[in-house]
């Protein structure tokens, strides 16, 4: 446990901190929120040992407690500008001990989490634009294993699909641990004829977490490419923007599958939740996927024509959440969104765990699958339409 005891310091005679108290815990995430000039970068670089404070004192039950952090300051992205990023990330993860196997085993596990290192890892540190060196050396942190990470405005300079990631990542997994340490779904043992309920809950959970990205991920992907001004060439593009966006949409589903991955960890060494998957439950999250990337399409068409993208994306996911069966539904409700995807996704793979079978379920998802993605396919093109008609894409 870090404490920090009394700290303050002032600038030409200005107080920005005075007598600030609190501690970090071993294993925990500590935010500071604040509006800008409050102090929160001034205390993170005398809580890293850069600068002293006038009065109080940081400690920790480890005296050495400072050369086990990674600290990534805001403007601090510009390393050593003449080595590629690979040869910045093991310099960094030698300076604090690693080992040559330790590093090459750490980059390995972690180079999945972060797509952009492929691409980047050769090219020299200078040439890497804000968000992208901000991306490595977080990357970075992990590979040096760091005991304490401290991220000053870590979200500074990323584009929006990486900060609505980072995002998702932290409130996804927070709202499952609550769901698990609430014992909701417990009712889907009677419902289901399975004592594990907990598994069935966390099916569900990954079925909509896939549903969630297939939602978001062509309406952030539109608001990014208008405001970079890109768009115009992929709407004169031979192939449809509909089926051009499908490339992304496998992008997004891969880094889902890892952040599942990291869910299913969680879940695991918290709660003790363990589940298996079969070729049906495989199938069936696919179809789903396709299936509300249509009804994404549809959401992406709206947010073009009303200007609402991130108001709209947040709440149909809250609305799929709680209505499709995802968290335990009332046999009504069920009834009325049975034709959405994502429900009929949440039958077949609960049923496919518990009976091994998933019966007309499979079919029945495959037909509203393809409804939808079809729907989706013609709303979007009507909207795009209107859309230029209204002049909206001339507006960001």
């Amino acid at each position: 446990m870090i404490s920090l005891k009394n700290i303050s310091k002032s600038f030409h005679k200005k107080n920005v901190l005075c007598d600030v108290s609190f501690q970090i815990s071993e294993h925990s995430i500590t935010t500071l929120v604040g509006p800008n000039g409050i102090g929160k970068t001034t205390l993170l670089n005398i809580l890293c040992g850069v600068l002293y404070p006038d009065s109080g004192i940081v400690t920790c039950e480890n005296a050495d407690f400072r050369k086990d952090m990674f600290t990534v300051l805001s403007g601090s992205q510009h390393l050593y500008a003449k080595n590629t990023v690979k040869e910045n990330i093991i310099f960094l993860s030698v300076l604090r001990g690693r080992s040559t196997a330790e590093i090459a085993e750490n980059l390995e596990k972690y180079r999945s989490w972060f797509p952009l290192y492929e691409t980047v890892q050769s090219r020299l540190f200078e040439e890497l634009s804000t968000g992208q060196k901000q991306m490595m050396l977080i990357l970075a942190a992990l590979v040096a294993d760091a005991r304490y990470l401290l991220l000053d405005e870590p979200t500074e300079g990323l584009d929006l699909n990486h900060k609505q990631m980072l995002t998702d990542l932290v409130i996804y997994t927070l709202l499952l641990c609550f769901f698990f340490a609430s014992n909701t779904g417990h009712t889907f043992a009677q419902e289901y004829g399975d004592s594990n309920y907990k598994a069935l809950l966390l099916l569900g959970y990954i079925a909509w977490s896939f549903s969630s990205a297939a939602v978001s991920a062509i309406s952030s992907l539109l608001l990014m490419e208008l405001q970079r001004g890109t768009l115009f060439f992929k709407l004169n593009a031979k192939m449809p923007l509909q089926f051009l966006y499908l490339g992304d949409l496998a992008s997004a589903v891969c880094i889902q599958t890892f952040v599942i991955l990291l869910y299913s960890a969680i879940t695991h060494f918290i709660f003790g939740v363990n589940y298996s998957v079969n070729g049906t439950i495989i199938a069936a999250l696919f179809i789903c996927t396709l299936g509300m990337y249509g009804i994404g399409l549809i959401i992406a068409g709206l947010s073009l024509y009303y200007k609402r993208i991130g108001s709209i994306v947040l709440l149909v996911q809250l609305f799929l959440l709680f209505v499709t069966d995802t968290l335990p539904t009332s046999s009504a409700i069920r009834q009325i969104t049975q034709v959405i995807p994502l429900t009929a996704c949440n039958r077949v793979v609960r049923n496919s765990y518990v009976k091994d079978s998933a019966g007309t379920d499979f079919l029945l998802l495959c037909v509203y699958s393809a409804v939808w993605f079809l729907i989706g396919y013609a709303v979007f093109e009507i909207f795009i339409r209107r859309a230029k008609e209204k002049g909206n894409l001339l507006l960001y």
